[in-house]
């Protein structure tokens, strides 16, 4: 009898950090996205999803991914910008103090990470 082996589903995950000024992008959102170098942050004219794609260093609001992020589980990938964060989460009715664990979905044809901020699924605020 032949074994299967299912891999385990990857959920897209960021955190915000209102008192730190901090997004943390989750593991799986650069293990989905295809392990990239670089990823550039979108935001829609409504402020309420927030898009993380896969770029090249050079774009407007790309960042490099920390060389060691998928294979040291002390590292963690945090992009720190007190403004955008903060209008983020004032526009999107969210504590600018607390912390929030936001769910996304990954569209595969775009290989996106999608994250709704005004109701997310999957949220949860959580104390630091």
């Amino acid at each position: 009898m032949k074994e299967t082996h299912t891999p385990p589903k990857r959920t897209p995950r960021i955190s915000l950090f209102g008192k730190k000024n901090a997004i943390g992008i989750g593991k799986d959102v650069i293990l989905l996205l295809g392990i990239p170098t670089h990823i550039r942050i979108r935001v829609n004219e409504e402020n309420d999803s927030l898009v993380i794609e896969p770029t090249e260093g050079k774009e407007i609001m790309s960042f490099k991914v920390p060389d060691r992020f998928l294979t040291d589980r002390h590292c963690n990938f945090r992009i720190y910008s007190q403004q955008f964060v903060q209008n983020l989460m004032r526009l999107n009715g969210m504590n600018e103090h607390g912390s929030y664990s936001i769910e996304g979905d990954y569209l595969k044809e775009q290989n996106v990470a999608v994250f709704r901020l005004r109701f997310p699924m999957g949220a949860s605020q959580f104390v630091q």
